[in-house]
């Protein structure tokens, strides 16, 4: 089966134009001014033009996973978005042909960042701390 050529130039845009658009989201949450800016706002959008319910201080942690297919074949990108002040992070996947964004989960990170270890290989930190504590 031949896939007309302009099918496939027009595939290769979408694709192009969903990763400048998520690279897009990236800068303006990151790079945009809410971890630059001394005041809070974002020098790309007024306080005023921020969607209800988005962080304004200077705390949103948002990064871009790398490319991937789907188990269906599928070229996705994964973006995750960290609130280091309430603790919470998400995750999103895009599926870039269609352009579809899916929450795929959120987790409250609070008492995770509370445990000294789990699932970790020896030397454990107590094991660590008591080395040091007999010196």
């Amino acid at each position: 089966m031949r896939i007309p050529l302009f099918a496939t130039q027009a595939a290769g845009r979408t694709k192009a134009v969903w990763g400048l658009l998520i690279a897009a989201l990236v800068l303006v949450i990151v790079g945009g001014g809410w971890l630059g800016s001394s005041n809070g706002t974002s020098p790309v959008l007024g306080q005023d033009d921020l969607p209800a319910g988005l962080p304004t201080g200077e705390h949103l942690i948002a990064l871009a996973l790398p490319q991937a297919q789907s188990p269906q074949g599928q070229s996705q990108q994964g973006i995750v978005i960290i609130d280091p002040v309430d603790r919470v992070m998400s995750v999103y996947h895009i599926d870039l042909p269609t352009g579809t964004i899916k929450l795929q989960s959120v987790r409250r990170i609070h008492w995770d960042l509370k445990m000294s270890d789990y699932n970790g290989q020896d030397p454990l930190p107590g094991q660590i701390q008591a080395l040091v504590n007999q010196h």
